[in-house]
């Protein structure tokens, strides 16, 4: 067992499902459209990209990042499911 999963195996204990984590993915993965796999993935590495540590802060980056989606990137997200 790895370093890495025995910290999460730790983590889980205390925290069990209210565990904010970029490898984890959502319970409802399914439900995504390719749009929607394009869009997550853009967003979920610009809203890690300054490693949040706080709940306060990765809901300030999930809304920053938001706010700056443009046309370009659905653009691109549209695109990706033409391909």
């Amino acid at each position: 067992m790895s370093r890495l999963d025995k910290s999460m195996d730790l983590i889980t204990s205390f925290f069990g499902d209210c565990i904010i984590s970029k490898n984890l993915c959502p319970l409802q993965f399914y439900d995504l459209t390719s749009p929607d796999f394009h869009l997550w993935n853009y967003m979920k590495n610009k809203v890690y990209k300054n490693r949040p540590c706080t709940l306060a802060k990765l809901q300030q980056n999930i809304r920053n990042e938001i706010t700056n989606i443009n046309e370009n990137i659905l653009w691109k997200t549209s695109q990706n499911m033409m391909q």
